[in-house]
């Protein structure tokens, strides 16, 4: 993330807010076991193996990691009587939604999570599978290797239902030499230490998050008006969130992400690519709101059309033909073990606008 600085702010405002924390660690949202779970089974069925190991292993802030790596290998099986009825109908909605298009979110699956919810929890229980539509589609693009401690505890847990880390693998010398650390018992004083640094982290975040969105309205309905200034319009789907918190991160990942220029990537060509993903994957709402952002940044109608369809735009070997070539397999998991990342990279992109874009 360092490559591409904005990736690295907008991913530390979406993931507390997208997933309420420190709220529902605290009991207000969902339970920190089922957004673990949410996210964990949204992640395995997207098929990212670096977003599987590491949901696994997540917990909450008061208890810290790994409380339930136990109930994940159970999520294949959600007859078994670990799964609460309101269990059930969110898992069931987290494996729907990974798909895309996302046609297996039928109205009996939106019907029982209805049942089980209140509307607020209802936008949690979609919060959290779209943070993960997000980190599932980066991770399987850059294919970063798996962190020692997260590969062994997966090997450890998840084996048995099948995963394994793919292109995120390191190397035999690395994962030896964490085992061994492992091997040796923790004192109370090196697991206060470590708790001590999480409280640091925790702290450090928050000052960065208040930097970064200081000048981002926190009332819904001056949210709009800032959105409509920037961005040419509000997006409908933030204003229906019952979650401020949620809205504004996305408001500003939204403007953070979209609106820079990189080296070769510039905003039209990433609002068009959006507008293409967008029609690949159904989504005529999307389509609708980034067809208008591009034309907003100068993107030629027939670009658009051609691009609607699956067409070539732009020179073979052009920075336009890689984009949406990118686009048109961008969502889809796929069991290369390229990444697509070093795909873009052959083609002669910087490494900055890989992550850019």
């Amino acid at each position: 993330m360092h490559i591409f600085p904005a990736l690295y702010k907008v991913y530390n405002v979406l993931v507390p807010n997208l997933l309420n924390i420190p709220r529902s660690d605290f009991g207000f949202g969902i339970p920190s076991r089922l957004r673990a779970l949410l996210i964990y089974q949204v992640s395995k069925s997207y098929g990212c193996p670096y977003c599987v190991a590491h949901c696994a292993t997540i917990g909450s802030v008061p208890s810290g990691p790994n409380l339930y790596l136990a109930d994940m290998p159970h999520t294949d099986n959600l007859d078994s009587d670990r799964w609460s009825p309101a269990d059930r109908a969110a898992l069931r909605f987290a494996a729907a939604v990974a798909t895309s298009p996302s046609r297996n979110i039928t109205p009996e699956i939106l019907a029982d999570l209805r049942h089980h919810f209140s509307p607020h929890q209802v936008h949690l229980v979609f919060l959290a599978p779209a943070l993960m539509g997000f980190l599932n589609s980066v991770m399987n693009t850059l294919g970063p290797p798996l962190e020692p401690i997260s590969l062994l505890q997966a090997q450890q847990h998840l084996e048995s239902t099948g995963w394994s880390p793919g292109k995120h693998r390191i190397a035999d010398e690395e994962l030896a030499a964490t085992k061994t650390q492992l091997s040796e018992r923790r004192t109370k004083l090196q697991r206060a230490a470590g708790l001590a640094q999480l409280a640091k982290d925790v702290v450090g975040t928050v000052r960065a998050e208040a930097e970064w969105l200081k000048d981002v309205p926190v009332s819904m309905a001056t949210l709009a008006k800032y959105m409509e200034e920037r961005w040419g319009f509000w997006p409908s789907y933030i204003g229906e969130l019952s979650s401020p918190q949620a809205a504004r991160a996305i408001c500003y990942g939204l403007l953070e992400m979209f609106e820079c220029d990189g080296d070769a990537v510039h905003a039209r060509l990433k609002h068009s690519v959006a507008y293409a993903m967008a029609c690949s994957a159904e989504n005529a709402r999307l389509a609708v709101h980034f067809g208008y952002t591009a034309v907003r940044h100068g993107a030629a109608l027939e670009t658009l059309r051609a691009a609607a369809v699956g067409e070539e735009v732009g020179a073979p070997g052009s920075v336009e033909d890689l984009a949406f070539r990118f686009a048109r397999v961008y969502g889809t998991p796929r069991a290369s073990e390229k990444s697509m990342a070093e795909e873009l990279a052959d083609g002669g992109l910087s490494p900055s606008d890989v992550v850019n874009l």
